[in-house]
């Protein structure tokens, strides 16, 4: 990958890291109406996996394939 790439992974890691973190500790709650239930702890955890995923792709290094 080249190191504009790597930039650009990254820059999608920290940007999903920080929506996990404003849904986390946000104020709204995000209700479903159907179940009553927020969407915002689980969409939080979804974001806080695409960063880790992210972020490996990221520092993959090209000489472990």
């Amino acid at each position: 990958m080249s190191r504009a790439e790597d930039l650009g992974i990254r820059a999608a890691s920290l940007a999903c890291l920080l929506a996990g973190l404003v849904l986390a500790t946000g104020s709204n709650e995000y209700i479903v109406p159907a179940s009553g239930r927020s969407l915002a702890t689980p969409c939080a955890f979804v974001f806080w996996m695409l960063a880790i995923i992210f972020w490996v792709l990221g520092t993959q290094s090209e000489n472990h394939t």
